[in-house]
């Protein structure tokens, strides 16, 4: 099975949306939270308070819908901590399927 990267990157180039702010910080901010980083392992330069803040916002914002007795909780798909949920399952997934299909001689990655 062949992947075409260029049919792949014209098509991320057609679709691709305008963000209204830069989330770079932020999403660092999800990311030691969801690693579970020890604290010698965060680069605090790569977010400010500020991003700290505003994931704290975003995490307590993260369930629309909570039953305590059913313990079904429904998330926000537009939250992001649900997206980077959602990006880290992702390339976990290519990662591993990577291991299923056996390389031709002509593949380079």
């Amino acid at each position: 099975m062949k992947f075409n990267f260029d049919t792949f990157s014209q098509l991320l180039h057609e679709n691709k949306s305008e963000v209204k702010r830069d989330q770079t910080g932020l999403y660092n901010v999800i990311s030691v939270i969801w690693s579970l980083r020890d604290i010698e392992d965060i680069n605090f330069d790569a977010f400010s308070s500020d991003d700290v803040l505003q994931a704290l916002e975003t995490f307590q914002d993260a369930p629309m819908h909570y039953l305590v007795m059913n313990e079904s909780l429904l998330l926000d798909p537009q939250n992001p901590f649900v997206k980077y949920y959602e990006m880290e399952g992702t390339v976990a997934k290519v990662h591993q399927a990577k291991r299923m299909y056996p390389l031709d001689d002509d593949d380079f990655i």
